[in-house]
């Protein structure tokens, strides 16, 4: 039996603001998380959300979900669009969504790839598989409230009648209201003596519109079109579901995209993020192909992403720019060593970088029985090695310089007012997980800062003792370490 329990609308909560709208971590679900939407593709009642697809849909096992409406809220939450009302009383770090953001947008499916293997594997006695499909209500766990067979309240006995008995639990029509649950596929039976084996093939897949319309997830779900286009998920997770298979049924031996590249960064004089990366992956072989065919790689394409959160490392991305290999305005040959200064860059701000490389594409590609089932288009890199992208956000600084030394350079703190507002960017730095930074500009490499109040009192007393930074950065905690500052009138003296 193969036996899952997956809640798209948890997610969503959870990274929202966690407990504010109605999660707290696994399993414990809230009632405003409990209305995921069901669907089984062998069921009576199947009937998909793009009902025009279903008999393509119908000749795959899948079991699948997304979220629906909680009837809880006076507006549709479908695909779980953001809403500060609900919010905005518990923010945190992990803030920066906006008004109607999708946030739970996402299909996800256990499709069946294989149960009749070739190979020393034992078949199930009857070829009409699964022989039985399995649905129960789950919900908070704290409360007990969940009917799946589990060892708590249940022995192995019962447990494995729950699985393989006909019982009020079997799907034959898809569960019709939105709600939170486990299922579970029921393989068999099996005969298996001693030394003998069986095998199933499953594929964990996922879908969303922006996959389906080749879009950034995070920025296609800012739009607003996204709550319209949401249900082009399924049709990005039945395709997911069929490249799965295919790559199953060849073997895993699939076109294989060009290598990751390592990055490293560096600051600009101007402060300014430097991208750096070595030409290794030019030497790359393709291992379909031979001779000069199999040497493809043709260049590097750059992605940034400024998001309103530096946990935010997922995105939204932006394509940055394009970079042929050897291209001279950023190759330096003597070293092997890409570099590319992003002139859009800000001191202060926080970046994610991802590098990728590009092929050339091919006019023919042959699977394991030789057909040929080209033309292969240019294929990319990823976008989630940790190689090839910053795990942590890159901040570029302001460099020393000699005349800040001399302290002929106005030294200037930034911003300045300060004002605590995320729709008001040009008083505070941006950043829901970073929001008190003020920056001093313009330092000695050797000095110390002071800050006072108006009256006189010592909040902030801080050494600055760097070779190659003009610059230092306040949260402004108070000297005692006893929380923030309040708003008013500062003096500070460097």
């Amino acid at each position: 039996a193969l036996k899952t329990s997956i809640s798209v609308n948890s997610a969503a909560h959870g990274w929202a603001d966690g407990y504010e709208m109605g999660w707290s971590d696994w399993r414990v679900n809230r009632k405003q998380t409990q209305d995921d939407v069901f669907f089984y593709t062998q069921s009576d009642s199947f009937t998909p959300d793009l009902p025009e697809f279903k008999d393509q849909y119908i000749q795959h096992i899948m079991v699948y979900q997304r979220d629906g409406d909680w009837l809880g809220t006076n507006w549709d939450d479908t695909a779980q669009p953001y809403k500060l009302e609900a919010a905005n009383t518990g923010e945190n770090e992990f803030q920066g969504q906006k008004e109607n953001q999708l946030l739970a947008y996402q299909y996800i499916g256990l499709g069946i790839l294989d149960y009749l293997p070739d190979g020393d594997f034992v078949h199930p006695q009857d070829s009409h598989q699964p022989v039985s499909v399995k649905w129960w209500q789950s919900g908070n766990i704290d409360q007990f409230d969940y009917h799946d067979p589990n060892p708590l309240t249940h022995n192995d006995r019962d447990m494995f009648d729950a699985m393989v008995n006909e019982d009020e639990n079997n799907i034959t029509n898809t569960p019709i209201i939105d709600d939170l649950g486990e299922n579970a596929l029921v393989f068999g039976p099996y005969r298996l003596d001693p030394g003998e084996k069986a095998k199933i093939v499953i594929a964990f897949v996922g879908g969303s519109g922006a996959d389906w319309l080749g879009e950034d997830e995070i920025t296609w779900s800012l739009t607003p079109e996204s709550i319209s286009e949401h249900t082009l998920g399924e049709r990005s997770l039945f395709r997911n579901l069929e490249k799965a298979k295919f790559a199953y049924e060849n073997g895993f031996d699939i076109p294989d995209a060009p290598p990751d590249v390592e990055i490293w960064f560096g600051n600009s004089p101007m402060g300014q993020v430097v991208v750096n990366w070595s030409n290794d992956a030019e030497d790359a072989l393709d291992p379909d192909y031979e001779g000069d065919e199999a040497k493809d790689v043709r260049g590097y394409r750059i992605y940034k992403s400024w998001p309103p959160s530096h946990f935010w490392h997922n995105g939204p991305w932006e394509f940055v720019t394009e970079i042929p290999i050897g291209d001279p305005a950023y190759y330096d040959s003597t070293r092997g060593v890409y570099s590319f200064t992003d002139t859009s860059s800000f001191s202060g701000y926080n970046y994610y970088y991802s590098v990728h490389t590009y092929d050339s594409g091919h006019s023919h590609w042959y699977d394991k029985n030789g057909n040929d089932l080209g033309p292969i288009p240019p294929l990319e890199s990823g976008m989630v090695s940790p190689e090839q992208k910053n795990m942590i956000a890159i901040t570029p600084y302001q460099g020393s310089r000699t005349v800040f030394d001399q302290m002929s350079e106005p030294i200037r703190v930034v911003p300045n007012p300060y004002r605590l507002d995320f729709d008001d960017p040009f008083h505070m730095y941006p950043d829901a997980g970073d929001p008190y930074k003020i920056r001093f500009i313009n330092l000695p490499r050797k000095c110390i800062i002071r800050v006072y109040t108006a009256s006189g009192d010592l909040v902030l007393e801080k050494k600055h003792l760097k070779e190659t930074s003009g610059e230092s950065a306040w949260r402004q905690e108070s000297i005692t370490l006893s929380g923030n500052v309040v708003s008013g009138i500062y003096f500070w003296v460097v």
